[in-house]
């Protein structure tokens, strides 16, 4: 025999045979896909379940009713208003369970202000502009211990403006029998200029404020309307004073010759006061007032 006695024979493949192998292989192919789709259907269904869970405790937190012990004072709440913003005090803690249906949490906190922050929980509204300064200080400290945040923010912004809240004059200017001016201290925040305060003479303005600020700028325009009784820069030149108590007055600054028709900025001795006065010794007219709060000014 020759030397090729011990070499291995090929097998040879017939062409059907290796569609039988290619089947097999599709059929190995397919098992595998199928293998992995069942795992993924069965993750998705323990997904579902997950989140089926969830919803029901969700809802389950939604429903019924608490009492908020403020201070002594109960006041009977549903779990679904106390969750209604997200980030409050009362919503972390109904996550936390703290606060369940049927079920009182007391807060040693006054109950004075506690209806303001219900009722914005119920509709999303509030009227800062309906506090006093005194009262808003107040209610902002409720909102910032509660979390409350948009009622700090709305509170923080209408604290910033200054407004004037009464004045006193050395007397209405009239022509042909009509009195100039509004003479309401409100009209000193209105833009078009037509409104505002006109003095007789010797001119005097005392303008009592919301509260005490700390300025070393105002804005200010002289009285626009009615120009066939009155000349806009009446007031040019005038004293700018200021007190914390009406009673005792420094010299901060003085009206700039370029007063009258446009809202300037005027540039005054850094002061802290409740009170500002211009004093002339010609009649005077303020059309537009702002003082610009420091801190605010800041805060921009």
């Amino acid at each position: 025999m020759s030397g090729n006695t011990n070499q291995k024979k090929v097998e040879k493949i017939t062409p059907f045979k290796k569609e039988i192998l290619d089947l097999k292989t599709s059929i190995l192919d397919l098992e595998s896909r199928f293998n992995f789709a069942s795992k993924e259907i069965e993750a998705r269904e323990a997904r579902w379940k997950n989140c089926e869970k969830k919803l029901v405790e969700l809802q389950k937190m939604n429903e019924g009713f608490c009492v908020l012990n403020v201070g002594g004072e109960k006041f009977t709440v549903s779990l679904h208003v106390l969750k209604s913003r997200r980030g409050t005090l009362f919503y972390k803690q109904i996550l936390r369970k703290e606060i369940q249906a049927n079920k009182e949490v007391f807060y040693d906190r006054d109950p004075m202000y506690f209806h303001v922050l219900l009722n914005f929980l119920r509709t999303g509204k509030i009227d800062g502009k309906a506090f006093s300064e005194e009262e808003k200080e107040d209610l902002l400290s409720e909102a910032q211990f509660f979390e409350i945040q948009f009622i700090v923010e709305t509170l923080r912004a209408t604290v910033a403006e200054v407004e004037f809240t009464k004045h006193e004059f050395s007397g209405e200017f009239k022509y042909n029998d009509a009195v100039v001016g509004t003479n309401n201290p409100k009209d000193l925040k209105d833009k078009t200029l037509q409104k505002g305060i006109v003095a007789n003479t010797p001119g005097v303005i005392t303008l009592t404020l919301s509260r005490d600020v700390e300025f070393q700028e105002i804005e200010i325009a002289g009285y626009n309307g009615n120009s066939t009784a009155w000349f806009v820069g009446n007031g040019r030149g005038a004293n700018i004073l200021c007190s914390a108590d009406n009673s005792h007055w420094t010299n901060i600054g003085t009206i700039p010759p370029e007063f009258g028709h446009e809202i300037q900025k005027v540039s005054v001795k850094k002061s802290k006061a409740k009170y500002i006065r211009f004093s002339h010794t010609d009649y005077i007219g303020i059309g537009y007032l702002n003082i610009i709060d420091v801190q605010a000014a800041k805060k921009k």
